[in-house]
C-alpha cells in the first residue's frame, strides 16, 4: 500500500499556523514512509474564499519547503483538485445514496439517514473513541446537501477522500468528533475509510486557544520579521510532537526521518514564541557567515542602512548576537 495523506486547506485567509503544523505532519508521514502528499483546496465557500488567500497558502508551504506531489500547479490522477470544480463528481456519489435510500429531503435539504448502532473508530492519537447512534435526540440525521444544491463539508469531504485515495487523514482534533459521521458515510458508500489520527490543538502560553489575530499566528509575518523557513519548520514540529531524545534543532530531512504519529501527544500544545526566536537563533548559527550576509542584506538595505565595503566582517560581529534576521540592522547600525 502506497500511503497517501493531504493537506485541505480553505481559501478564506491566510495560512495559520495550525494549518502550516496539519501541512507539516501530513508531508512528514508521507515522506517518511515514501508516499503521496496531496493539496487539495477546499474552495466551496465562494462568499469567503479570495485569489489572495489562495495564493497565500501555496506562497506559505513552499516557503516553509512543503512541496506537494499532486494538486494545484502540479495536476495528478486525482482531479481536479480545486473542490469548487468537483461537482459532477459529487452529483454522481449524492446519487449512489439516493438508490441507496440513505437520504431524504427535508425542508428543502436533503439528509444522510445515520444507522441507529454505535460507531467506534480507533484514531491512531486519540486511541478508542465510541459515539452512541442510537440516540437520536444528540445524533439527528445530518444534512449534506443543502436547499440551494450545494454540498457540506461532511459530504465532500468524505467523497474526495475516497476518490483520492487517501490512506491517512491527520488533521486537528477539533475534527475528531466529525470522524464517527464520516464513517458512517464510508460505509453507506461501501468505501474503504482512511487512518485517522488527530493531532493536539495549539494553545497560548495562557492555556487560550490560539485564534488568526495572536502573535504569530500567520505563516506570512515569519519571513517578515527575519525567521528562516528551516527554523520555523522545526518550531512548528515541535508543538505537539515529540522527538522522544534531548535533541531539539532538525533539519527538514532529519524531521522526515524520525517523525511517527506514535509521538505526537495527546495533550494541546503550548505556542511561545520565544521559543520559536530561540531555535531561529539556533538556525542561524548554523548557516555560513556568507549566507548569513546574504540573508540579512534585504534589512539591512529596508532600514535605509548603507552597505559598507566591510559588510561581511560587520555581519560576523553580529551573527551571534541576533536571533532574527529583522534583527541586523538595529545591531549593526
Amino acid at each position: 500500500m502506497t500511503v497517501r495523506t493531504r493537506f485541505a486547506p480553505s481559501p478564506t485567509g491566510y495560512l495559520h499556523v495550525g494549518g502550516a503544523r496539519t501541512a507539516l505532519f501530513n508531508w512528514l508521514f508521507a515522506r517518511k514512509h515514501g508516499g503521496v502528499f496531496v493539496l487539495r483546496v477546499e474552495d466551496t465557500d465562494e462568499a469567503r474564499n479570495t485569489e489572495a488567500a489562495r495564493q497565500a497558502i501555496f506562497d506559505g508551504m513552499n516557503w516553509l519547503g512543503l512541496d506537494w506531489d499532486e494538486g494545484p500547479e502540479k495536476g495528478g490522477d486525482f482531479g481536479p483538485y480545486y473542490q469548487s470544480e468537483r461537482k459532477d463528481i459529487y452529483d454522481t456519489w449524492f446519487q449512489k445514496l439516493v438508490a441507496a435510500d440513505r437520504v431524504y429531503e427535508d425542508g428543502g435539504a436533503w439528509r444522510f439517514r445515520f444507522e441507529r448502532k454505535p460507531i467506534t473508530m480507533n484514531d491512531l492519537v486519540c486511541g478508542e473513541v465510541t459515539i452512541d447512534y442510537r440516540d437520536e435526540s444528540n445524533t439527528p440525521d445530518m444534512v449534506v446537501k443543502r436547499s440551494d444544491g450545494s454540498y457540506v463539508f461532511h459530504f465532500v469531504n468524505v467523497v474526495d477522500d475516497l476518490e483520492m485515495g487517501i490512506t491517512h487523514v491527520i488533521r486537528g482534533e477539533d475534527h475528531l468528533m466529525n470522524t464517527p459521521k464520516h464513517l458512517q458515510l464510508i460505509e453507506s458508500f461501501g468505501g474503504k475509510a482512511p487512518q485517522y489520527a488527530h493531532i493536539p490543538l495549539i494553545l497560548n502560553p495562557d492555556g487560550s486557544k490560539m485564534s488568526k489575530r495572536d502573535e504569530g499566528a500567520a505563516v506570512g509575518d515569519y519571513p517578515r520579521q527575519g525567521f528562516l523557513s528551516s527554523a520555523v519548520v522545526n518550531f512548528i514540529a515541535l508543538l505537539g510532537w515529540n522527538p522522544k531524545t534531548e535533541q531539539e534543532i532538525f533539519t527538514l530531512a532529519e524531521l522526515a526521518d524520525i517523525f511517527t504519529l506514535e509521538n505526537v501527544n495527546r495533550s494541546p500544545a503550548r505556542f511561545d514564541i520565544e521559543k520559536c526566536r530561540w531555535v531561529s537563533q539556533q538556525h542561524l548559527a548554523k548557516i555560513s557567515l556568507e549566507e548569513f550576509a546574504t540573508a540579512a542584506q534585504p534589512f539591512v538595505e529596508a532600514a535605509g542602512l548603507p552597505i559598507p565595503e566591510n559588510y561581511q566582517a560587520v555581519a560576523a560581529a553580529v551573527k551571534e548576537k541576533v536571533r532574527l534576521l529583522g534583527e541586523v540592522p538595529a545591531a549593526v547600525d
